[in-house]
């Protein structure tokens, strides 16, 4: 009886991390193509991946917020910083309850720049190119 128990645990656990297998495997080609890419000074094809992972609700909950740091680092290269709010409150939304992200998501509001333009009602971060106010963002940042 006792046997049978142990053989249908280990059976349970097998079948368990044998489902979890292929998608971490999927993840860790992601993020070495992405880690190839940002080496190789690809910015943009390294952003959409690490921007694919950032997203994905069923990535590392421990890896997760470094994908969106790089992601983050890839925009910065990009001079893109103007989508960086958008794009964080897309990963914080999907993964509320991971507080390593959130943390990593936090420090990417601390080392960020604080200032940006209004144009239309609309905050941009970092320069814009014609019209709008200048914005200092630190208060907002902060909250």
């Amino acid at each position: 009886m006792k046997a049978i128990k142990i053989f249908m645990w280990i059976m349970t656990l097998l079948l368990t991390a044998s489902g979890a297998w292929p998608a971490e495997t999927a993840h860790r080609e992601v993020r070495q193509k992405a880690h190839r890419a940002y080496s190789n000074g690809n910015w943009q094809d390294a952003f959409e991946q690490y921007r694919r992972l950032s997203l994905e609700i069923e990535n590392d909950p421990r890896i997760v917020g470094k994908d969106f740091t790089q992601a983050w680092q890839c925009l910065r290269e990009l001079n893109r910083l103007n989508e960086l709010d958008q794009f964080r409150e897309a990963v914080i939304e999907q993964h509320a309850g991971n507080w390593r992200l959130l943390l990593d998501a936090a420090r990417s509001y601390r080392q960020n720049i604080h200032w940006g333009y209004r144009v239309a009602g609309k905050f941009h971060r970092g320069h814009h190119r014609g019209g709008g106010k200048y914005v200092n963002a630190v208060a907002r940042d902060r909250v």
